[in-house]
């Protein structure tokens, strides 16, 4: 969303959209820091409408996400703007302190410099990243200019230790610390006219009459960037040269004064001299951005910015300009090839979209070779990072490798952003993919969330072609995703980058658009799932406080006797299988071990038969068409069990009453023989270590009761009465 648009929002009350957009955006991932300083504007409306923790929040959350992903330099400028507008967030000001230390690890002594200039908040932001920001640019030899008067100073030493800085002024030599050297002064540039008249005066003179136009532009810059001709005079005139000399002088500069590209001169007598940073071309100011990027999306994200401005503006791009653009990035795309960068694909499409917009007819031609002459066109695809470029990827996939794309665009089905799964399956359908295949692909998807979560949230958003959702439901698809964030809690392997990049799109697809898909899920349930999803969100801190309550909320309202109905024991309820971590690790490890051993094995196999000729007379092919039925089945029926599973915790284990999860001593009336069980799912049952599913009848027998009362036990070896001795939580209790 624009930020104009979250502007309106913001000023309209409606905040919770503006924080869902935003988190949304970083979820999307497309956008270097730089591309981040134009959202400053919502952080500061946030302020000023009151609303500063949540603009705090939301700062922190950008900074956190982008420096996963960005050295802490590349980060810091856009964190110093945040902290300037969110002002008093503790948070961010520690974030942005362990910016500078990454961005100056080189710099001794760094830390008692943060601690100098105030930045843990002793002094207000602005003025401590203001004498950071002087502080971290000098070294001996640096100019600097007065803040509130024309004196100037040369830094003659630092002392690394205390970052005390010694300076020489035109009178003396004077020792100051961080904070008061920045309240005093600032950084010059050696040809400032201050700088210059207090260190150089010779110098100065010679520029006036070889070269007046920095020093113009310098002295007009130091009044505020305007200056009537009258001031200039007097100024010159009274330092500088005679005052009959000025009208010659000026007929001269001004001639200068006319082509400089920063320089404006308004009006006659009297005329005005008007310093105007901003005044390059498009182009020039453009080709300038697109020289500082390194990477394919800030790159992409400079030339969409020059053509949505030259249509605004109603004017041409500029052909030339475009073909440099690509030439520099396939000449970058080169040196990533030489090393084996697979991201040279990425670049190269960038270069493609360049050479488009200038009018090339062949704009695709490097990106199709390259694809073409790969050994794995689709490992070249799923490492394209910017998922804007993944249509045009997949476009150049099928012009470069027409064979076999159906099985390619499946491959990438599994691993794409988002917004671009419901093309390639839309493309699937169009290939004559059955509807067989299609649910295939979904059983592997629903089966590996975290490795496939892309494609999940496609299914979980709905996708255009309804066959895809032929045997998977919203409420399967809301439990994975619950289940998916519980996992990140508890498997410690999964990348950081990875875990905050699920934790941001659970919380963006469950709240979209007021909560939408997730109120229609609710439609489709029973009471009892419905409780069973009360209970699952309750335990996931990881949804945030804000979406989380707002799901709950909406459970309630869909089922107000969700609270208050009778209590089902968890063990009669037969829409939740409750398991064990490590029951539900172990099943998720079988069906990673199904999909892409025992399914990839057979996929393989049919290929392999399928190559010997006459089908209807080869038994190996029918052999694995009827395995493949197998597996497939056996996939349904694991996904179907693992969508009813729930992670029984251990505070969940009654203390009171045999349950699930229980360690029950049973000793055997008469003979006083003792027999011990433990009560979990089917999923971790195991008869020699006395460890029996809660859903079979000797459990069921002893489920509910207390310490002291008598079952009946049907047991072959030893049937009769026994007593309920002691019970020990199996799940804390070794």
């Amino acid at each position: 969303m624009e930020v104009q648009a979250l502007l309106q929002l913001i000023g309209s009350g409606n905040v919770r959209t503006v924080e869902q957009e935003w988190m949304a955006a970083l979820a999307e991932g497309q956008s270097a820091p730089q591309h981040w300083t134009e959202r400053v504007a919502v952080l500061e409306a946030l302020v000023e409408e009151g609303h500063a923790r949540i603009a705090g929040e939301l700062a922190w959350a950008a900074l956190e996400s982008l420096r996963e992903g960005y050295e802490p330099a590349d980060v810091l400028p856009l964190g110093g703007m945040m902290l300037t507008a969110v002002g008093e967030c503790e948070e961010v000001r520690d974030l942005v302190a362990d910016l500078y230390r990454g961005a100056y690890a080189d710099r001794p002594n760094i830390d008692r410099l943060l601690d100098e200039v105030g930045l843990a908040g002793a002094r207000t932001p602005r003025r401590a990243l203001r004498t950071l920001g002087v502080c971290l640019s000098l070294t001996p030899g640096t100019y600097l200019v007065g803040r509130h008067d024309d004196s100037a100073a040369r830094v003659e030493r630092i002392d690394p230790q205390t970052w005390r800085v010694t300076v020489m002024t035109a009178q003396d030599t004077d020792e100051l610390d961080p904070t008061q050297l920045a309240d005093d002064y600032t950084l010059a540039d050696p040809d400032d006219y201050r700088v210059l008249s207090c260190f150089s005066p010779d110098r100065l003179e010679a520029l006036l009459e070889k070269d007046p136009v920095p020093v113009v532009t310098s002295i007009v810059r130091a009044h505020g960037g305007r200056m009537t001709g009258d001031s200039l005079e007097e100024l010159l005139t009274s330092r500088f040269m005679p005052s009959d000399r000025w009208a010659k002088w000026w007929s001269r500069a001004r001639a200068r004064l006319k082509r400089a590209p920063d320089i404006r001169i308004e009006g006659r007598s009297p005329f005005v001299i008007v310093y105007d940073p901003n005044a390059d071309t498009l182009e020039q100011e453009i080709l300038t951005a697109f020289d500082r990027t390194h990477d394919s999306a800030s790159s992409l994200k400079i030339l969409q910015e020059y053509l949505r401005e030259c249509r605004a503006r109603k004017t041409a791009p500029a052909a030339g300009l475009l073909r440099q653009m690509a030439d520099t990035l396939e000449a970058r795309a080169d040196r990533q090839q030489a090393i084996g960068n697979k991201l040279a694909l990425e670049t190269l499409l960038v270069a493609a979209r360049a050479r488009q917009a200038s009018g090339d007819g062949d704009a695709d031609l490097r990106p199709v070779e390259l694809l073409a002459a790969a050994a794995d066109p689709v490992d070249l695809i799923r490492a394209v990072e910017v998922p804007d470029l993944w249509i045009a990827a997949l476009t150049c996939l099928e012009q470069a490798r027409p064979e076999g794309l159906a099985d390619q665009l499946a491959q990438l089905l599994r691993v794409a952003p988002v917004s671009v799964c419901d093309a390639i399956a839309s493309r699937l359908v169009d290939l004559g993919v059955s509807a067989e295949e299609l649910d295939e692909l979904v059983q592997e998807i629903v089966a590996e969330p975290v490795a496939h979560f892309g494609a999940l949230f496609w299914l979980w958003n709905g996708p255009s072609r309804p066959e895809v959702m032929r045997s998977v439901t919203p409420p399967d698809l809301l439990h994975r995703i619950l289940s998916m964030l519980a996992e990140l809690r508890r498997n410690d392997k999964i990348d950081r980058a990875t875990v905050r990049a699920i934790k941001t799109q659970v919380r963006a697809a469950l709240s979209a658009r007021k909560c939408q898909r997730f109120r229609s899920c609710l439609d489709t349930m029973d009471p009892g799932t419905a409780s069973a999803v009360n209970t699952q969100i309750k335990r996931l801190d990881e949804l945030g406080r804000a979406v989380k309550e707002d799901l709950l909320k909406l459970i309630t309202e869909r089922f107000p006797d969700i609270s208050a109905r009778p209590k089902v024991e968890p063990w009669a309820d037969e829409n939740v299988l409750w398991v064990t971590a490590g029951g539900m690790a172990a099943k998720q490890a079988e069906i990673h071990e199904h999909v892409n051993v025992k399914m990839a094995a057979n996929a393989k196999a049919i290929g392999v038969a399928a190559e010997r000729g006459d089908l209807s007379e080869n038994s190996e092919y029918k052999f694995a068409l009827e395995e493949r039925d197998l597996l497939r089945a056996r996939l349904a029926q694991m996904n179907a069990e693992i969508g009813i599973a729930r992670v029984l915790e251990p505070q969940d284990v009654p203390r009171d009453r045999v349950g699930i999860g229980s360690r029950v001593t049973l000793r055997r009336t008469g003979t006083g023989a003792r027999r011990g069980l433990t009560i979990l799912s089917a999923w971790e049952a195991d008869a020699g270590k006395g460890i029996v599913n809660y859903k079979a009848p000797l459990a069921r027998a002893v489920l509910g009761a207390r310490c002291g009362e008598t079952v009946e036990l049907h047991l072959a070896d030893a049937p009769g009465t026994y007593v309920v001795e002691s019970l020990a939580n199996a799940l804390t209790e070794g």
